[in-house]
């Protein structure tokens, strides 16, 4: 059994509310606890140090952070107050190489789920594609953007208007191929996925987000 406390940062955009949702959904029929307390940090008067101490007096043995992606160093500072005492858990907000440059040593171990990741086994021929391309390997942004575009694409040759597309995207048997997945869509629009988990860990003097979830 795991007790959380969340992390979050004012008004969560949509992916963050759907992953912090999803997430305490799982914790909850696993038999864990939600712990709340007041830990927004887009408050001026926010202390990570603070919050953190509050966690761990509140029994809490992990942490949620779900930081908008422009206010990704409030998030690391948590980590370096935080000093390993708790898990550290994200949304996908963190996979940046800002996380892994400034936070170094104190993201060790924070996990997250992506959608897509470079070392996933059908991902092979879009990476070395996109790394020869870029000069670089690339991430879950990147790969859903080209997802996108494939889709887009194929629902063009079918109808080019705008609601011929919306139509054919909607369509129950729509499907392409993308970075490492088929793209198609639930009836909700929402585009089915099977997340996988991502873990910071130090590789030859660096640090790096690796595939633990490779199925």
């Amino acid at each position: 059994m795991t007790d959380i406390a969340t992390f979050d940062y004012g008004k969560l955009q949509f992916y963050e509310i759907k992953c912090r949702d999803e997430f305490t959904a799982s914790l909850i029929a696993d038999g864990g606890q939600l712990i709340n307390i007041d830990c927004d940090m887009a408050s001026a008067s926010f202390n990570p140090s603070t919050s953190i101490s509050q966690a761990i007096s509140s029994g809490a043995d992990a942490i949620l952070l779900t930081p908008h992606i422009d206010q990704l160093e409030k998030s690391i500072d948590i980590a370096r107050s935080n000093k390993s005492r708790l898990a550290l858990f994200s949304s996908p907000s963190m996979y940046t190489i800002q996380t892994l440059q400034s936070g170094r040593s104190d993201v060790n171990g924070l996990t997250m789920p992506v959608v897509w990741h470079p070392q996933m086994e059908k991902a092979s021929v879009f990476t070395k594609q996109a790394t020869k391309l870029w000069g670089g390997q690339v991430n879950w942004r990147t790969a859903t953007a080209y997802d996108a575009t494939r889709a887009i694409i194929q629902g063009l040759e079918t109808a080019s208007t705008r609601s011929g597309l919306q139509a054919t995207l909607s369509n129950p048997n729509f499907s392409t191929m993308g970075a490492g997945d088929v793209v198609k869509f639930l009836p909700t629009r929402d585009r089915y996925t099977r997340p996988r988990l991502v873990q910071v860990r130090s590789t030859t003097a660096k640090y790096e987000f690796v595939l633990i979830d490779p199925q």
